[in-house]
């Protein structure tokens, strides 16, 4: 078995589904979609490899965080925790069909490669890649169809919408290939992963060092680096995130690059921007819930749970912060401050947060 493989239980679990029973993917056995799936993996993983790049060729400004191999295995391996049924002493179990997971899995595969074209827009470039592989004609185009539809939803808006899943995928049971799928509820899984693959592990540790990160995504990598926990709580129902800073996140405001004025570079205070982000994946979750509402698995909360400290060999911190994210209905909570979300929400702010540390820092 491929060493991806052994890091990638929902695939490996999809493959010995089919070698266990054909029957349960289409063409009666006749179609080798074990075959299939390594062959696209392997050659959709050199595409990967290369998107960070061409987009920054293609964009003419920025540096994305990571989006090669790693992170399409991080976006797999939070599908699975989100499908996963089983208790902590079983092996993986889910109530998808084999077939629903293949289709899961080359979508997540699929949904950041119309990056090669450039960061706006990509999610409708995904045919456009997917064509050119080698393998494009080993699955039927209604295959390809639906799974770039599937991933073309993780982000986006489709007329100005950011209902993507509900304006584009059809909602409940749906014939593939003579096989009944889900496309929504598959949709919204990897929209989900997605959103909860924004981890450390996609930070330009080498940028750092080097301070050769573009100053109009500094505050992207900055997120990325700091948020060192995602844990996704099924029995507590809840998403749990874990920020850790240190004094280069809180001695400065970073750069980014507003949405609607491309060429000017803004900047804000790493917490300002976590607030931001934390409450866009509470909003996701909402999002994706309502696609989810059958689902075994059910969350209604994000918690956050943040520390900032004086030096990388402090063993206290010298600010700490924890708050909890809950229903108050969407999409409406998307324009709501955070503090409406949060009962008794007393997080400083930026410019007050970077003061603490200077008074805090003498005190060392």
């Amino acid at each position: 078995m491929p060493d991806e493989l052994h890091r990638n239980k929902m695939a490996a679990w999809m493959l010995r589904q089919f070698n266990k029973d054909p029957e349960e993917f289409p063409g009666h056995g006749q179609i080798a979609y074990d075959k299939i799936f390594l062959s696209v993996e392997q050659e959709l993983n050199k595409i990967h490899k290369e998107v960070g790049s061409f987009a920054a060729i293609s964009d003419k400004q920025g540096f994305l965080t990571d989006h090669g191999p790693e992170h399409i295995a991080m976006v797999m391996r939070r599908a699975k925790e989100l499908s996963d049924t089983s208790s902590d002493d079983k092996p993986f179990e889910t109530p998808l069909k084999p077939y629903e997971v293949f289709i899961l899995l080359l979508s997540c595969h699929c949904h950041d490669v119309g990056n090669v074209y450039g960061r706006e827009g990509h999610e409708a470039r995904i045919m456009d890649v997917i064509m050119k592989i080698p393998q494009y004609g080993e699955l039927k185009p209604s295959e390809w169809r639906l799974i770039a539809q599937i991933a073309t939803v993780h982000g986006g808006t489709i007329d100005d919408d950011k209902d993507t899943i509900g304006k584009a995928i059809a909602s409940g049971q749906v014939d593939l290939c003579g096989k009944t799928i889900r496309p929504q509820l598959l949709a919204a899984i990897l929209r989900l992963a997605d959103e909860l693959s924004d981890d450390s592990s996609r930070a330009s540790n080498y940028g750092f060092k080097l301070g050769t990160i573009p100053r109009e995504s500094e505050i992207y990598h900055r997120f990325a680096k700091c948020l060192e926990t995602v844990r996704i709580n099924t029995k507590d129902k809840c998403i749990e995130l874990g920020f850790v800073l240190y004094p280069d996140d809180l001695n400065k405001p970073f750069g980014y690059l507003k949405a609607t004025v491309k060429s000017k570079v803004k900047e804000k205070y790493l917490i300002d921007e976590i607030y931001k982000r934390t409450k866009k994946t509470f909003c996701e979750l909402m999002y994706c819930m309502k696609f989810m509402r059958m689902w075994p698995n059910h969350y209604d909360r994000v918690k956050v749970d943040l520390k900032a400290f004086v030096s990388h060999q402090s063993f206290a911190p010298f600010y700490a912060l924890s708050f909890t994210l809950t229903d108050k209905g969407y999409p409406s909570q998307v324009s709501t401050d955070i503090k409406q979300l949060c009962d008794g929400f007393d997080g400083l702010d930026g410019s007050a947060l970077k003061a603490k540390y200077e008074e805090a820092k003498l005190d060392v």
